[in-house]
């Protein structure tokens, strides 16, 4: 071994450690800035993935919400499930963003599960979408999309004339966002909807016979991944 091999050895051993510090600082600036929600909200270690501080804090001020004081309910609201959340929350009602599916029965999973792996709640939970698009026609109550990721549809018909939802930025569905009144000319109009915030989805976008409404802004991604059904 000569002192020039030696001098490259010493180089190669500084250089990697360098990268190591970089590549650690990288991931303890995610870990310490990263949101509390959808992509970003967990990192991977060597050790395996964990979360964010502002995901364990969102967690655990959850936790803290279901177990401790709970909201009242407002004259016409349905579906309560979780009342330490707010009213208009969509989580009240028992839609949670970046809800994986978890089962061993094989034909639940194909009709209950996304394309993602993610609860699809437009099939396993149809009842909790319907309380969702319910109460978001109440006159006090504006529907509010937590920022995350769905694996769902949105389906709304004239039945939910007078909606009022809005999506929080990072709030995203793999699934169709169905703005339907009727399929038929001169059939039922879906109106005086007021959608606010980025809607965002995996999927596409259907608007038949929707009358006097407001949608802020609209966004179709492209990304199997995220696609309820496995499509670009």
């Amino acid at each position: 071994m000569t002192l020039q091999t030696d001098v490259e050895t010493a180089v190669a051993n500084i250089t990697a450690a360098r990268d190591v510090i970089v590549a650690d600082k990288e991931t303890l600036h995610d870990i310490v800035h990263g949101p509390a929600s959808g992509s970003g909200s967990t990192v991977t270690t060597d050790a395996g993935t964990v979360a964010t501080i502002a995901k364990v804090i969102a967690d655990a001020q959850a936790a803290a919400a279901l177990v401790g004081g709970s909201y009242a309910s407002v004259a016409g609201e349905t579906g309560v499930l979780y009342s330490g959340y707010p009213v208009g929350d969509c989580r009240r009602y028992g839609v949670f963003p970046d809800q994986q599916w978890q089962s061993s029965n094989a034909l639940a999973d194909f009709y209950h599960a996304s394309n993602t792996g993610y609860v699809n709640f437009e099939s396993a939970f149809a009842s909790r979408m319907t309380a969702c698009y319910a109460n978001s026609c109440l006159s006090n109550v504006v529907l509010i999309w937590r920022a995350g990721y769905y694996g769902t549809s949105i389906n709304l018909s004239s039945t939910y004339s007078g909606c009022k939802m809005h999506f929080e930025p990072g709030a995203e569905f793999g699934g169709v966002l169905h703005l339907i009144g009727s399929e038929t000319d001169g059939g039922a109009t879906l109106s005086r909807g007021r959608f606010t915030g980025l809607l965002t989805t995996y999927d596409r976008v259907g608007i038949i016979n929707l009358l006097d409404s407001y949608i802020e802004a609209i966004r179709c991604k492209s990304d199997a991944s995220k696609n309820t059904l496995g499509e670009t």
